[in-house]
């Protein structure tokens, strides 16, 4: 059945259905607004905890790193402290070694570093007597040396050994000098001649009188003035005075 409606009635109802369609029309654009905001807040606050979620594991890759850094890092110090401290406690038990080795040392070679330096006093007292006063105290600073506990082995075992080789160079040339002679009551002023060890000779200033020392004796023998000549030129020698010559001079054994 069909409705057809004329007239005043047909716009009217024309009318309404305008309006009807047209509230239809409002309602869903309204709508569509309404869900594409709805979307668009959606979108933008996955999209924020998009950028929060990439800042965050960014974050955790950096603090990642840092950690393995860091473990490296310690991992390494703590090796090297310890290849440190095994090499101290090397150096340390060398140390020990060398320490227990020293005392050994020292008690073996103390003692006959004192024997040597009694020997250095008994020779130097038994020697021809030139220089002796200088010798002996010499040879006593160095017993000295030797028994101080505050001086160094090593000092010592210098001092002892320079004190060796001086009294080895005295054996060696020939030297002259002056000096003062206590002979019998009389005090003299004369010239020494030293031959090495081998011969110890002297001559007043004046050429008047000169004699040798008798080891057997220990004691001064003057010598008749044949042989003035020849003492006289074994002192110029010795200065380098005079070029060496062959000199018949006294010697006793």
């Amino acid at each position: 059945m069909k409705l057809l409606l004329t007239g005043t009635a047909g716009r009217c109802a024309a009318a309404v259905l305008a309006a009807l369609a047209m509230a239809a029309g409002a309602a869903t654009l309204e709508d569509n607004v309404k869900a594409m905001q709805a979307t668009n807040a959606e979108a933008g606050a996955a999209q924020k905890n998009i950028v929060n979620l990439q800042a965050e594991t960014q974050a955790m890759v950096e603090e990642y790193k840092r950690l393995t850094q860091t473990v490296d890092y310690q991992d390494q110090y703590t090796q090297e402290i310890t290849e440190r401290l095994a090499v101290q406690e090397k150096d340390l038990a060398s140390l020990r070694e060398q320490l227990a080795s020293r005392q050994i040392t020292q008690q073996r070679i103390v003692p006959l570093m004192r024997s040597m330096g009694d020997a250095l006093e008994q020779f130097v007292a038994l020697d021809l007597p030139f220089h002796q006063e200088e010798r002996l105290a010499r040879v006593i600073k160095v017993k000295q040396q030797i028994a101080s506990s505050s001086v160094p082995l090593q000092d010592k075992y210098r001092a002892l050994l320079e004190a060796f080789q001086q009294e080895l160079e005295f054996g060696r040339g020939i030297e002259a000098w002056r000096g003062e002679l206590k002979l019998g009551e009389e005090n003299l002023t004369v010239e020494y001649l030293r031959l090495g060890r081998t011969a110890f000779y002297f001559q007043s200033m004046d050429g008047a009188r000169s004699g040798y020392w008798d080891r057997a004796y220990k004691q001064w023998v003057e010598v008749p003035r044949e042989y003035s000549e020849d003492i006289k030129h074994g002192l110029r020698i010795a200065r380098n005075q005079q070029a060496p010559q062959l000199l018949a001079l006294p010697m006793k054994r």
